[in-house]
């Protein structure tokens, strides 16, 4: 997963809060394993690991093995990639990241992919499910509904969380 083009924003007027691209690490955050084995699955890869790793620059977040470029480690797995903290999140924000997925089977039937969050160290919410399959590159408004108003495409809507600090999590599992 890419996190270069992740960010938080205003609707009305964009202001970005927080933006992440690794190039220089995963300063802040966390990777763990829920299930499976004991290393998490979740790192930071670099090119030309399981090309193309990232979609600008030369890094991104990976959930699977480098050497076989999947996440078949011959048992049930699953893992959680969490942000840092995000202090006083602002009215109207959202969230925006390239992601891609290429995982087993259509639709939701095998390999789970989920966004979540949590506000002021409360419990994580589903804030989207991620069921798209394509292997290529695809900016987070790609798999929502456009605006029937405007035609534009939406983003995660955190508003919800408007004052809180935030967590953000990236869960898979197979």
């Amino acid at each position: 997963m890419d996190l270069s083009a992740r960010r938080f924003r205003r609707f009305a007027n964009p202001t970005v809060v927080f933006s992440e691209n690794v190039e220089t690490g995963a300063s802040g955050w966390t990777m763990a394993a829920l299930t499976g084995p004991v290393t998490p699955l979740w790192h930071v890869v670099s090119e030309p690991v399981c090309t193309p790793s990232s979609r600008s620059g030369n890094s991104a977040f990976y959930y699977g093995q480098d050497g076989t470029c999947d996440y078949e480690t011959g048992d049930t797995n699953a893992g959680i990639l969490t942000s840092p903290v995000i202090p006083d999140l602002p009215q109207d924000a959202a969230l925006s990241f390239w992601h891609r997925r290429g995982v087993e089977g259509p639709g939701l039937d095998f390999d789970q992919s989920f966004v979540e969050a949590q506000g002021d160290g409360g419990g994580f919410s589903i804030v989207k499910q991620i069921s798209t399959n394509t292997g290529a590159w695809r900016l987070s408004e790609d798999f929502l509904p456009s605006n029937p108003l405007n035609g534009e495409f939406s983003t995660l809507d955190l508003t919800g969380f408007t004052g809180q600090d935030l967590d953000l999590r990236f869960r898979l599992g197979s």
